[in-house]
């Protein structure tokens, strides 16, 4: 093969665009990929100007005295199709010269760079966005290496901590000056690295001025391709006001609950003093609003005394009494006391897996509360001549209670709720008057106090199990 068929083979095999120009300007040479991105046929652009392509005859003159000055140069250009349409193109300039060293031409070798350049537009239009949410979003965002340097750190974060500048707060070291007092920066690392991810951490920071600020925090850590830690990310959210509310509001309920709980006794005590005393004498009329107006009372001494235990409970001023008891024992208890309730509706509980020698270490009382709670949701939300079964299992160190109930199972869209403070579902027969609310809240908070953990298992029209597991006694070793 001569020469010219190999040059003729490079041209038409190439995947760049290939341009000879003579020193005039004119086009001398063209290749099939330059044809078939520019629209041309090769005889409507051979002997035309490079200012067809380049729109500019300006601009070839100012190219070619670049190209002069050296043998190869690199730039971008923007060639211009048969229609119209501009292409950036990343482009390399080479001069051909006489043996004397004068310019015969240029050759210009180029890649259509458009995707790249739309992808960088697209990108610079994504950091713009990124970084107007970064400076206005107005809770707390920063970046800090794993031993405590902020990185950076957004105006919201700057004004919470009380500093005048974003640079006064990089030079804060997270290790050091112990923003964080609710927790130890290794407890925070430890957690963070294990799980990947800290979600909604409530804890105090200290500000510049040395005062305190509630904050929820998120975080998670950014790792290099063999896993390595490479910096930590996430949001900080005052909750300060929230926390006041909050605080106001259990002040504001324990101080009702108290106040209610003496005067609602008492009138209790008065209507069961009549209903002894006078029953008989009584009109039927009589008789029947001491009837409702001793249920209503002591419906709202249940929810009283329940709103006083949640509050001693999230306030950390109920004391437990843990003990080693047989778990068995503790149900069949549980079972005796509540099974008149359960007689309302036609329930039985029933047993049906022991473990008689199953010991767990707790506050017999509050877990009495706990199974009282439980028996009581699933007798309420069982059918006619329903079973309530109870079983017991040992799970790998754990002692789990199953409560499984025939009812028409937990709708999904309440499943979520399930577990919130006044949250309650209807039964399959609409019964749903007869508790607080505040029962399953209550019982998740004890068994969790208790070190232990509560969820369910529910699935419409089949029936709903709620289960907890507590350590077993004494603990494996």
């Amino acid at each position: 093969m001569n020469p010219s068929e190999i040059f003729n083979s490079i041209l038409t095999h190439m995947i760049d665009t290939l341009i000879v120009v003579d020193s005039s300007g004119a086009i001398q040479t063209v290749n099939r990929a330059a044809l078939n991105l520019l629209g041309y046929a090769e005889q409507e652009l051979v002997g035309k100007p490079m200012s067809v392509i380049l729109g500019d005859e300006d601009r070839f003159f100012m190219l070619k005295g670049l190209i002069e000055a050296g043998s190869v140069h690199e730039f971008e250009l923007v060639y211009v199709n048969k229609d119209g349409r501009k292409m950036p193109m990343s482009c390399t300039g080479s001069a051909l010269r006489d043996p004397q060293g004068d310019i015969q031409g240029i050759v210009y070798i180029a890649e259509d760079i458009t995707e790249r350049k739309q992808a960088e537009a697209a990108l610079k239009e994504s950091e713009e966005r990124f970084r107007t949410l970064f400076e206005n979003v107005p809770i707390g965002v920063y970046r800090s290496t794993p031993d405590g340097h902020i990185l950076t750190a957004n105006p919201a974060l700057v004004k919470m901590l009380g500093f005048s500048t974003v640079d006064e707060l990089l030079e804060r070291n997270l290790e050091k000056e112990g923003f964080e007092t609710d927790h130890t920066r290794e407890d925070f690392k430890q957690r963070l690295h294990s799980d990947g991810e800290i979600k909604g951490l409530e804890s105090l920071w200290k500000r510049k001025d040395s005062s305190l600020v509630y904050v929820s925090e998120n975080a998670k850590v950014v790792r290099d391709a063999e896993g390595n830690p490479l910096y930590y990310e996430g949001t900080v959210e005052d909750i300060s006001e929230r926390k006041r509310i909050e605080q106001m509001k259990n002040e504001f309920v324990s101080i009702v609950s108290h106040e209610l709980r003496v005067p609602l006794t008492s009138i209790l005590g008065s209507l069961g003093w009549i209903a002894d005393k006078m029953g008989d004498e009584l009109p039927d009329n009589a008789r029947k609003m001491i009837e409702i107006g001793t249920r209503s009372s002591e419906r709202m001494v249940r929810l009283i005394n329940d709103m006083l235990d949640l509050d001693k409970i999230e306030s950390g001023k109920m004391v437990f009494q843990l003990r080693p008891v047989f778990l068995t024992s503790l149900i069949e208890q549980a079972i005796e006391a509540n099974q008149s309730y359960a007689d309302q509706f036609g329930v039985k509980f029933v047993v049906k897996e022991k473990l008689p020698e199953a010991e767990v270490n707790v506050d017999s009382d509050r877990l009495m509360q706990v199974l009282t709670n439980l028996l009581a949701n699933a007798a309420k939300f069982s059918p006619e001549n329903g079973e309530v079964v109870v079983n017991l299992r040992r799970k790998e160190g754990w002692i789990r209670v199953e409560i499984q109930d025939q009812g028409p199972g937990i709708p999904q869209k309440f499943r979520s709720r399930i577990f919130q403070k006044f949250a309650q579902a209807r039964s399959h027969d609409g019964r749903q008057q007869s508790g607080s609310g505040l029962g399953l809240s209550i019982s998740k908070l004890i068994v969790e106090k208790l070190g232990g953990a509560i969820d369910f298992e529910s699935t419409e029209g089949s029936g709903t199990t709620f289960y907890f597991d507590l350590p077993q006694w004494p603990p494996i070793k």
